[in-house]
């Protein structure tokens, strides 16, 4: 392999996601194990706690012959060379803009003019390298207002609207003859300002920062300048991956121009973004797999985007909503028809089976959850991950905003179904629910939006309930 156009003896292989049962791509937070000096690692470096962003499904793998290349290596399965450096040339197969203050401390050793240190610049006490870290995500839905202020909102079950009592002009006789002075009116659910929360979280250390754009499937994506915007405000203070999503498909402007979804998708990334997340065209684009014998034909808004930039670069949000089976006929019906059926606790209150133990299968929504569909949540999983995404961002429409904890039985079976890594995500309403979760499923990565917004709880606190609980992450 070359760095720098230099010759550097080695292999470079793709994780062996079967030997070493791995998620590929490997994405997150992991550690690092120096190997000699190195001015990008001037401030001392803690190997049990340090940790920098990667992303990648490929590596190279140390041996004798570029032995004096390496800088550090890294453990996803088993070693990897994760830096190198020959005097003034050094490369990293992370992203030190994308790893916060560490990334930044990296990148100004790498600007500064100062020699290597004589020796490593480790803790004595450091122990091994840390090892991948579970993920915290704040989720940002925003909206546009009724003043056309782009907010962060949030919904309950996916409706993001709340009453407003305005004066509607009546008087104390209206009022006594039972007429109410104050009138309903909807508006949009205001939590604060993007940027500011942004800042908030990342100062709060969470890993990933996650942008959903509510009804942006019925707007002109391309020309979604607030949006834009947003992206570039946060990325010039914020050293975390962000994700955007909405709207993100091909569709015709009204004054008939052709948008594809590649020119959206790079319009974003030019605004700043890490990685677009796809939902409802995703939905859509297995529909059209499956019709096509499940052979891909480059035609699809996923293909695309990731042929581009990479699967790292696609996210795929499943919306999915229980479809409870309550005779035997509607459970073969169910199973003739190909579904996953999960055995669940009912969450019908009207049902006689409330509470009990029932089967159903999860119908993959479109819409922002408005439209079932006759798509398995599974089966979507499954096709994307054929089609080339890179990461399943996993929710649940019967879980969002119950703050009852994450819908484990669906999580497990999606994380059994694909290779991808999941990012769990709906329901969580305490720390205690991302123990659970990074417990009981093999999930690497929990998202959660209300209860960091309202203030329950912070993203300081859930990661230090969860490192308390024996899960690794970055503190």
């Amino acid at each position: 392999w070359f760095c720098r156009n230099m010759m550097v003896s080695g292999k470079v292989e793709k994780f062996d996601l079967q030997k070493e049962k791995l998620s590929v791509p490997h994405i997150g937070w992991n550690g690092l194990t120096l190997h000699k000096p190195s001015r990008l690692f001037r401030k001392q470096w803690n190997q049990a706690t340090g940790r920098v962003y990667f992303v990648h499904s490929f590596c190279a793998r140390p041996n004798d012959e570029n032995k004096d290349w390496i800088l550090s290596t890294t453990t996803y399965g088993s070693d990897y060379i994760s830096a190198v450096q020959k005097g003034n040339i050094m490369a990293t197969q992370f992203h030190p803009e994308k790893s916060g203050e560490i990334g930044l401390s990296i990148l100004a050793g790498f600007l500064g003019e100062s020699a290597d240190p004589l020796k490593l610049q480790v803790a004595e006490s450091a122990g091994i390298a840390a090892a991948l870290s579970k993920r915290i995500i704040a989720c940002l839905d925003v909206r546009r207002d009724e003043d056309e202020n782009l907010v962060v909102t949030k919904g309950l079950s996916y409706d993001v609207m709340e009453e407003e009592k305005v004066d509607s002009g009546g008087n104390e006789n209206e009022n006594e003859n039972g007429s109410d002075p104050l009138k309903k009116k909807l508006r949009v659910r205001n939590l604060g300002d993007p940027v500011e929360m942004s800042e908030d979280y990342s100062t709060q250390g969470v890993d990933e920062l996650t942008f959903l754009s509510i009804k942006s499937y019925a707007n002109s994506t391309l020309g979604d300048t607030p949006l834009h915007r947003l992206l570039e405000r946060t990325s010039e203070k914020v050293f975390v991956p962000l994700t955007i999503g909405g709207g993100i498909r091909d569709y015709k402007e009204k004054d008939g121009t052709e948008v594809k979804a590649l020119d959206v998708a790079s319009q974003f990334f030019r605004s700043g973004a890490d990685k677009v997340s796809i939902g409802s065209d995703a939905v859509r684009a297995v529909q059209k797999l499956q019709a096509n014998n499940n052979k891909c034909d480059d035609s699809t808004s996923i293909e695309a985007i990731s042929h581009a930039y990479g699967k790292q670069a696609v996210v795929v949000s499943v919306d999915p909503k229980r479809v409870y089976l309550d005779t035997p006929k509607q459970i073969a019906k169910a199973e003739s028809e190909g579904h996953t059926l999960i055995e669940v606790e009912d969450l019908r209150e009207e049902s006689e089976t409330f509470g009990k133990t029932v089967k159903c299968w999860y119908s993959a929504t479109t819409s922002g959850g408005k439209t079932l569909s006759d798509l398995d949540a599974v089966d979507l999983v499954k096709g994307v991950e054929t089609l080339g995404a890179g990461e399943i961002l996993l929710n649940c429409i019967d879980f969002d905003g119950q703050g009852k904890g994450f819908d484990i039985q669906l999580i497990n079976t999606v994380c059994n179904a694909t290779t991808l890594p999941v990012i769990a995500s709906s329901g969580a309403g305490k720390a205690e629910h991302f123990s659970e979760l990074f417990k009981q499923t093999r999930a690497e990565a929990g998202l959660a939006a209300g209860i960091f917004h309202r203030k329950e709880t912070t993203v300081a606190e859930v990661k230090n309930h969860i490192m308390k609980k024996g899960v690794s992450t970055r503190l």
